[in-house]
């Protein structure tokens, strides 16, 4: 006894209802018995009385007829059967190449067809929002017990024709489904999308897929091309023909651990895909002794760099001495002091903060210490600046303060003009101090 849901004949399930196949053997001594589904074998049980398959979830596929045989070695093998029917909505058929565009040229014809997998077979409905100069009648016809297509003839085709179609498929097992069918003038393919690298890369191989764009109306193809980096060419490396399908290739020859950049276009007989799709990818393994070279000589110039920049701070240090030994420049607090020391009039004080100048009035830059002035504005951290006025009109002409010096008074940064509320005396200044 062999059944389905413990029903013998012929089972009718819908898509995802769960299937139980049951064996039952009477024979002395126990059997070899075997389920299979056409000449597959589902389980095999020896030594037994019984056998059992379940289907935790029909699949339209798995619809067809299912056997039990049994023999123990003593007469002939038996068998029975049972039919599983399973009903499910309509679908497209995805072994059927891409088949909702077309295209055709004003004033030619193109033959719409539409295949469909779907149980019981379905009917077919054409329809269009706009109107249009063609007759929508159709006609459909059965493949198999499961899939059936629809066909639309169009001739003559006028500018208004060119637009969108409605196919309604309705087999009354759920909802019915409605497809869009596209009609458009022929012309240049359209660009291959999701180009992309797969993981199963090599040291000299990598993988790469892509799905074909609209083909225009004309039989495509696919060029694939590589970068060379050296002379920053794109080169030809193979050619594909369009199959319908998602397109899966292999590229050889490889270097191991680099990377490596492709491109991708199609093309029919009028013309090429109007841009390129681009990927890049990296092989397994180490890089070549080049990339490693390439490596070494970029370090070395990294030192040499960080080289240079330590002998030009080392010598911009000498000169900023030499400078300040000099007398060219002097420090916040050298300054102080030595002025403390040599002055024997009694001149007025005048403490600042030096934060970037901002409380002296005037700033009279001489354009030949303005890199000095950056680099000692960078390397030093003046705390205070002090100014020191002369406010003794008479005083008399000593080596001790800069009025009626012999050699040039020291010139320290920038000219400065003092505020005159640094002048506390109300006594006018001597020319000389104009300028410090």
């Amino acid at each position: 006894m062999f059944t389905a849901n413990s029903l013998s004949g012929t089972l009718t399930v819908n898509e995802s209802d769960p299937v139980t196949l049951r064996c039952h053997i009477d024979s002395n001594p126990r059997s070899i018995i075997r389920l299979l589904n056409g000449t597959d074998e589902l389980t095999r049980a020896d030594n037994s009385m019984t056998a059992e398959y379940r289907l935790e979830s029909a699949d339209c596929r798995q619809r067809g007829n299912y056997s039990c045989t049994a023999t123990n070695n003593i007469g002939a093998p038996v068998s029975q059967r049972v039919e599983l029917l399973v009903k499910f909505s309509p679908r497209l058929d995805e072994s059927v190449p891409q088949q909702l565009k077309y295209a055709s040229r004003p004033g030619g014809n193109v033959n719409v067809s539409v295949s469909v997998l779907a149980f019981p077979l379905p009917t077919f409905t054409w329809s269009r929002t706009n109107s249009t100069s063609q007759d929508l009648t159709g006609s459909s016809s059965p493949v198999s017990d499961i899939s059936a297509t629809a066909r639309l003839h169009l001739t003559n085709l006028q500018q208004q024709d060119f637009r969108d179609y409605s196919l309604t498929v309705d087999n009354r097992v759920g909802r019915s489904v409605a497809y869009t069918v596209s009609l458009k003038v022929e012309g240049p393919p359209g660009t291959p999308t999701q180009f992309k690298s797969l993981e199963n890369v090599t040291t000299s191989s990598v993988w790469l897929s892509w799905q074909p764009g609209f083909n225009g109306g004309h039989p495509q193809s696919f060029m694939l091309e590589y970068l060379q980096f050296v002379t920053r060419t794109w080169t030809a490396y193979n050619t594909y023909d369009d199959t319908g399908k998602v397109k899966v290739v292999e590229v050889t020859g490889l270097t191991s651990g680099d990377i490596h950049l492709f491109r991708l276009h199609s093309r029919n007989a009028l013309s090429n895909s109007s841009s390129f799709v681009i990927v890049e990818t990296v092989t397994a393994g180490d890089p070549t002794d080049h990339q490693q070279l390439d490596a070494t000589c970029t370090e070395d110039i990294v030192g040499s760099t960080v080289g240079t920049l330590l002998l030009a701070s080392f010598i911009g240090g000498i000169v900023v001495m030499v400078l300040y030994r000099k007398g060219l420049i002097r420090f916040g607090h050298a300054m102080k002091g030595t002025a403390s020391q040599k002055s024997t009039s009694r001149a007025e004080v005048t403490e600042m903060d030096n934060i970037g100048y901002s409380s002296l009035d005037a700033v009279n830059t001489p354009a030949q210490y303005t890199s000095l002035e950056e680099k000692a504005q960078d390397k030093q951290n003046y705390s205070q600046l002090k100014i020191y006025e002369n406010t003794k009109e008479d005083a008399p002409a000593d080596t001790s303060t800069y009025e009626g010096m012999a050699e040039t008074p020291p010139v320290t940064y920038e000219s400065i003009n003092a505020s005159p509320d640094q002048d506390s005396g109300g006594q006018p200044r001597d020319a000389d101090y104009g300028n410090m």
